[in-house]
């Protein structure tokens, strides 16, 4: 009996002994397994932000090249402008073109840049010979309707040889201006008819009249309304 008893002694602490290993053994392999895991979630989770900044830089350049598409040299065809004026463009003979809004049109020779926004708006600026960028907000039927006004006359039309240009004038700061040139009928000491040529510079950024030209002898004549 005695020798029964110390067997179930041995028996129970060897029990005692598979199972505190048991335990120590599935503590130690579950520690391991949380680390496994994440370390697989955080390599899972870098994966996923660098595809995501892939995918951002990919959109970022195709966003990119779409704005500098928008950007180039002024060409034939229609322009909607800033203030939503149809602008049609022609081109002409020795680098020369036509800008026509309202069925009122000026010759230049200048290097225009269309700017065209998200909402179809142009925007046109100008590199000037001493490397200054100008934006031309005016239009020619706008310059032509101030110039009309300054000059006292209702038309710019081929019958009175009304001629509209746009030029740099290469002095001071308003250095693009619209030239618009008139034929237009007078009377020399209330006498004498003569066609007398008349000229009104307009600014180009503002519309202000900068510039009124007559000939030398229009103190002595008369012009009438026309």
């Amino acid at each position: 009996m005695k020798w029964g008893w110390e067997m179930k002694k041995v028996l129970l602490i060897a029990l005692f002994l598979v199972l505190g290993m048991s335990l120590v053994l599935a503590a130690q392999y579950g520690s391991a397994g949380n680390a496994n895991n994440s370390a697989n979630k955080s390599s899972e989770s870098n994966r996923t932000i660098a595809e995501t900044n892939k995918t951002n830089q990919g959109i970022g350049q195709n966003l990119s090249g779409q704005v500098r598409a928008r950007i180039g040299e002024l060409k034939a065809g229609e322009y909607n402008g800033s203030l939503g004026q149809l602008l049609r463009v022609r081109e002409l003979a020795q680098n020369l073109r036509e800008l026509r809004v309202n069925n009122v049109s000026a010759i230049t020779d200048l290097n225009i840049t269309a700017e065209t926004d998200a909402d179809g708006k142009t925007r046109f600026r100008t590199r000037l010979r001493n490397n200054t960028e100008m934006e031309i907000k005016i239009m020619p039927d706008s310059a032509a309707e101030r110039a009309l006004e300054r000059l006292r006359l209702k038309v710019c039309s081929e019958e009175n040889n009304c001629t509209i240009q746009l030029k740099d004038v290469g002095n001071g700061e308003e250095r693009i201006r619209y030239e618009v040139q008139i034929e237009r009928h007078s009377r020399i000491l209330g006498i004498f008819q003569k066609k007398m040529q008349v000229q009104a510079q307009v600014n180009a950024e503002n519309g202000e009249i900068i510039n009124v030209g007559k000939p030398w002898w229009a103190f002595i004549a008369s012009e009438p309304e026309e």
